[in-house]
């Protein structure tokens, strides 16, 4: 437990890509689907934020962030202008590609944090795959495709962190954080938080007798028959996180017009 054994994590993630094999090819054959029906990406209503950096390198050629947005995903949207090739077209095969690695991630997690890991992976993984949620923003020209992606990678990547307590897993976790930051508004603050937990972890990890970044030496509590008394709260999170995007994103009826009685009954129609 304390080192980074290479060869068992290689067959860990064999036996995991052979049991999450069906769900990649449902997630595969959905995108593959969608595609062929609508090769062009959906453009939303904060598209144009996310375009102002391509748009200031074409005619200034200056790079340029707009002030409300993160830096990741705009910079991201930048390189199929730099290529020269279709960007309504590279931008959602690209996100649709992350999210099949998403189902691969997320069949990963499920080994590392389930004892009846088998009973669960199928299950959970096809829901991942066949998110019509995740489809949608996967097309779109927006960041929650690239939000998704590292929220999975940094969820793996603490795993890791917290089963193996080396130097590549802590820096493959600040890396993913850093990159989680980078595709939201309130990145800043965010990455400031994790990173003092990260670091309170480390100094933990790094006390009198202890050497730097190697763990316990005694199995975790998340192996053997302890892991048992969390599958339901992990269940229920997973179930919890699935319900986020239920509703709309966006009433129609604003705060200061939710008095007068047309506009409730508008937005009441947005929730059905």
């Amino acid at each position: 437990m304390g080192g980074f054994d290479a060869a068992s994590s290689g067959t860990e993630v064999a036996r995991t890509s052979l049991v999450v094999l069906p769900a990649i090819l449902v997630g595969l054959i959905l995108r593959a689907v969608l595609t062929v029906q609508m090769p062009y990406g959906y453009v939303q209503f904060d598209t144009g934020d996310f375009l102002t950096t391509p748009y200031k390198w074409l005619t200034k050629g200056q790079i340029a962030i707009h002030s409300k947005k993160a830096f990741l995903t705009p910079l991201v949207f930048l390189v199929p202008f730099l290529l020269h090739i279709p960007a309504l077209i590279f931008i959602p095969i690209s996100q649709h590609l992350m999210g099949l690695v998403n189902v691969l991630t997320a069949g990963a997690l499920v080994r590392f944090w389930f004892d009846r890991w088998k009973v669960f992976v199928v299950p959970l993984t096809l829901i991942v795959a066949a998110n019509p949620f995740a489809l949608w923003y996967e097309h779109s020209l927006m960041g929650e495709a690239h939000f998704m992606f590292f929220i999975f990678l940094t969820a793996l990547a603490g795993t890791l962190w917290a089963r193996y307590r080396n130097r590549p897993t802590f820096i493959l976790l600040l890396v993913s954080l850093f990159l989680l930051a980078g595709t939201r508004g309130e990145g800043k603050l965010f990455f400031r938080v994790r990173c003092a937990a990260c670091a309170a972890g480390s100094l933990g990890a790094m006390a009198p007798g202890r050497a730097p970044f190697a763990g316990p030496r005694r199995r975790s509590a998340w192996r053997g028959t302890d892991k048992k008394q969390h599958e339901p709260c992990v269940v229920v999170a997973l179930c919890f996180a699935a319900r986020i995007h239920a509703g709309p994103d966006q009433i129609r009826a604003g705060r200061t017009t939710l008095h007068h009685p047309a506009s409730r009954q508008t937005a009441g129609r947005e929730w059905r």
